[in-house]
């Protein structure tokens, strides 16, 4: 998985190695480092993000079946 967070750079995730590479990857979201923290703190809806066109994603399939944990994983960040 990876994380576009357009100009803050992207966060690469291939198992339990985290890097900051710009690699293809199975499913890339792309969004604000803002809107990140903003699905993370519970204040913005990954399928609101989504149809405004804040988030962005390679697979909707993907995330849809890892939503649970992406959003417990970003609320870390």
């Amino acid at each position: 998985m990876k994380l576009d967070l357009k100009s803050d750079g992207v966060v690469y995730i291939d198992g339990g190695t985290v890097s900051n590479e710009n690699k293809p990857a199975d499913l890339t979201i792309t969004a604000s480092m803002d809107n990140l923290i903003a699905l993370g703190e519970g204040r913005l809806k990954p399928a609101f993000a989504i149809m405004m066109g804040k988030l962005k994603c390679s697979d909707l399939g993907l995330l849809m079946e890892l939503e649970d944990p992406l959003l417990a994983l970003i609320a870390k960040v």
